[in-house]
């Protein structure tokens, strides 16, 4: 991930204005984020923690060009993807993987699932929507399901440059994120990287 620097504070009517602007930035940058995340955490906390009895029902969560959903689909998941961006829905439906365009945010479904894949996705609502998206989570998941989430670490919000868009960022620190999530689950590891001067954390969360 580039640099970040501030460009203006989150507006009044927040929502619409993030889903805009991340919308215009990753229809036009996919490119940028064409990798498959946490490429050694990710398979080992898989082969980890998922058993059978989960079922095989996995969403991903901003699912982006799809990397991560299709090496889910080849180890025998049944994956939905979920993303705002046209651009990204539309390289997910090119690797073969069933997906619906919307926000968390948008999300209503009755379906449950016995893995969720938030990978640097809750990093593009307000912070005061978190505890609700995550609570969101939580129930869209079977008993003992898992939830991998990733967060950027940091201090503060709002709207950053990018290399040529714009996108609104939220950073956490690992107390602030284990404080919000113990309503609605356990922590079973956590991974941390840095690469351009970010830190990027992975929790592995399962449902009580």
């Amino acid at each position: 991930m580039e640099q970040v620097s501030i460009v203006y504070p989150m507006p009044n009517d927040h929502q619409n204005e993030i889903d805009r602007v991340n919308k215009a930035c990753y229809d036009n940058c996919a490119d940028i984020w064409d990798r498959f995340p946490f490429p050694e955490a990710i398979p080992k906390f898989v082969q980890k923690y998922y058993t059978p009895n989960l079922g095989n029902n996995v969403l991903d969560v901003g699912s982006g060009t799809g990397i991560l959903a299709k090496w889910l689909l080849d180890q025998g998941f049944n994956v939905l993807c979920l993303d705002p961006s046209s651009e990204m829905v539309r390289r997910c439906q090119e690797k073969g993987l069933r997906t619906q365009q919307g926000s968390l945010q948008d999300y209503r479904s009755k379906d449950q699932f016995g893995m969720i894949f938030a990978i640097l996705s809750l990093i593009h609502i307000p912070k005061t929507a978190f505890s609700s998206q995550i609570k969101k989570l939580a129930d869209s998941l079977s008993p003992g399901g898992i939830l991998f989430l990733a967060m950027l670490e940091g201090q503060g919000e709002g709207f950053f440059e990018g290399q040529k868009y714009p996108r609104f960022l939220s950073f956490y620190s690992t107390d602030e994120v284990k404080e919000k999530i113990k309503p609605f689950f356990m922590q079973m590891d956590y991974h941390y990287a840095k690469a351009g001067g970010i830190g990027y954390m992975l929790f592995v969360l399962k449902k009580p």
